[in-house]
């Protein structure tokens, strides 16, 4: 079982990540910045919806293996943005974005989510002090 300290701390992580990753999203769209169409499906399945959808699941039946497929959604995306945003330049990449309005709003919420992203750290060393009781 998990304390509910460890899912409050997990659910306001995901929903100050997700408003973040909405207002980069409008940064995305205000620069027109090209995305292939792999790149939307793994935005929309792995950093928008699974969150939630693990998120729900960690409330209804609260297990340390969801949990921890929550944690491991949010690295997988913490890994795609931070390979676009800093990685090897790509139309995606923070210093080849054009001088139009929504840069600086980009900028600073590619930078937020990584933030975001390193403070699921706090509920994953909670999580690997609980002794394993998951069936």
């Amino acid at each position: 079982m998990i304390p509910r300290g460890v899912l409050y701390l997990l659910t306001l992580l995901v929903l100050l990540r997700q408003g973040i990753a909405f207002m980069h999203g409008y940064g995305h769209h205000l620069l027109s910045i090209p995305m292939a169409m792999w790149q939307h499906a793994f935005i929309l399945v792995v950093i928008t919806i699974a969150p939630f959808a693990l998120l729900a699941r960690l409330w209804w039946r609260p297990t340390k293996a969801i949990a921890w497929w929550l944690i491991a959604a949010v690295a997988a995306g913490s890994l795609f943005g931070i390979y676009f945003h800093f990685g090897p330049p790509n139309p995606d990449h923070v210093s080849t974005l054009p001088d139009l309005p929504g840069r600086k709003l980009f900028i600073v919420t590619a930078w937020l989510l990584v933030a975001s992203e390193v403070a699921f750290v706090v509920p994953a060393a909670l999580l690997w002090r609980l002794p394993s009781q998951d069936r």
